[in-house]
């Protein structure tokens, strides 16, 4: 311990004695090591961590596909299709969202909306936070105007929690009343802040429409493969019974590959570009150095002359 502390003072006095130098070294690693923090941080949490549902790995996105295996959205009447003939999944939703314009006792805003069907939060195994989301009453055509709000939407324009429910709202003109309010965090899916019933606004029944993303929660047990192996049945029987539906097939792909697919690209070109600058770094401060122990031979000879042995002489360095 002794000789640590010796070392310690020794090379305290020879970073004040080349405040430049100390100073450039310090820098260069700060900003070296601070880029590579950062990046794990986006990483870790974009990457390397579930979906902030439960059972995240029985959770899915449903595609139509077509001849040439272009993923396409879902028209109603095959969603419906879906859910009915299925025998894999034990929840079925399908989903579309928007920007509209938020109105009522407070400052007007745009916002992010879904309309959602039936499932779907049931899919996610996510409840309100506050109040209820939307009942069986509120989505079927001509039921109840009903809204939920996200939690971090509600507390802007309401203030406390739950003193939003039963408040109106108007959104793009159209009157709704507030009924539940979803857990921080939950924005699902991309980012939306309000979530209304599909089914309020009425039934399409055009095939060829192809409006809606369509999720799915499988039943437990059931893997990728055997819900992917199930959908395929599906698809050849509408094939069969519907002209828009030829040569169209299923994807069943997981929701987590669909969230953050497309980032993992980016995420890895930025983590290789940061620890390229953390190498760089080293790489200046290595040479750096190499360049000051040129002007420390005599001392280095010296201490090497009075006993001084190469383990210290490196840890001095």
């Amino acid at each position: 311990m002794e000789h640590v502390l010796r070392d310690l003072r020794f090379g305290l006095r020879l970073l004040l004695q080349s405040p430049a130098y100390s100073f450039t070294a310090i820098a260069v690693l700060a900003l070296g090591i601070g880029m590579n923090t950062a990046m794990f941080s986006a990483v870790k949490a974009v990457l390397l961590s579930q979906l902030p549902y439960p059972d995240p790995d029985r959770l899915v996105q449903l595609w139509q596909t077509n001849k040439r295996g272009t993923q396409m959205t879902v028209s109603g009447p095959d969603f419906r299709d879906w859910r009915g003939q299925n025998r894999s999944m034990q929840h079925l939703a399908s989903f579309d969202n928007s920007t509209v314009i938020l109105a009522g006792s407070f400052t007007p805003q745009r916002i992010r909306i879904a309309v959602v069907s039936n499932g779907f939060f049931e899919a996610l195994g996510t409840p309100a936070f506050v109040g209820h989301a939307l009942t069986a009453e509120e989505q079927k055509a001509g039921g109840v105007p009903a809204v939920v709000l996200g939690y971090e939407l509600s507390k802007t324009i309401f203030g406390e929690s739950g003193s939003g429910i039963g408040q109106g709202v108007r959104i793009d003109g159209m009157a709704f009343t507030v009924v539940g309010i979803m857990p921080p965090g939950f924005d699902f899916p991309d980012r939306s802040q309000a979530w209304i019933p599909q089914e309020f606004f009425g039934d399409e029944t055009a095939r060829s429409a192809h409006n809606y993303h369509v999720l799915g929660r499988t039943k437990t047990g059931v893997s990728i493969a055997q819900a992917q192996a199930d959908m395929n049945v599906i698809a050849e029987r509408l094939a069969k019974a519907y002209i828009d539906d030829r040569d169209q097939g299923i994807r069943v792909k997981p929701l987590y590959e669909e969230i953050v697919g497309s980032t993992r690209p980016a995420f890895m070109a930025l983590s290789t570009a940061v620890g390229l600058v953390l190498l760089i770094a080293c790489v200046n401060i290595s040479n750096l150095q190499l360049a000051r122990a040129t002007l420390r031979m005599r001392e280095l000879a010296l201490r090497t002359a009075i006993g001084a042995g190469r383990a210290r002489l490196f840890g001095n360095y």
